[in-house]
């Protein structure tokens, strides 16, 4: 296996055991197999959204696309904690530019500061 197939697996395990509960551990697992499908079928699998709890939140997927890959970044592997001017403490402005689906935005609001997401 290449470095990609590492990587897929370990995010894959990461997503799964970072969901609240089986049910939405299957979702994830279901959210996985439809974006490899799509890929390998295009334009024969229908788009769908999917809601799926983690442990401390709880977000509205859709399939085919790069959502959860902000959640696995923000969350778990907590690539913005790798510099410290960017961990938010209670009281400090945030200006999420770009905020697509908002994950950074609930992630630095739930530090305490105050966060413009556009």
């Amino acid at each position: 296996m290449g470095l990609l197939d590492d990587m897929l697996i370990r995010d894959t395990v990461f997503l799964i055991s970072s969901a609240k509960g089986s049910a939405n551990r299957a979702r994830i697992a279901s959210y996985i197999f439809s974006n490899m499908l799509h890929r390998l079928v295009r334009g024969r699998a229908v788009q769908r959204e999917m809601k799926i709890d983690f442990k401390g939140l709880s977000s509205i997927f859709k399939t085919f696309s790069s959502e959860l890959t902000s959640y696995l970044e923000i969350y778990l592997q907590k690539v913005y904690e790798t510099e410290p001017s960017f961990i938010a403490h209670p009281g400090d402005i945030v200006f999420d530019v770009g905020a697509n689906i908002g994950v950074y935005s609930i992630r630095q609001a739930r530090e305490g500061a105050i966060v413009y997401a556009f």
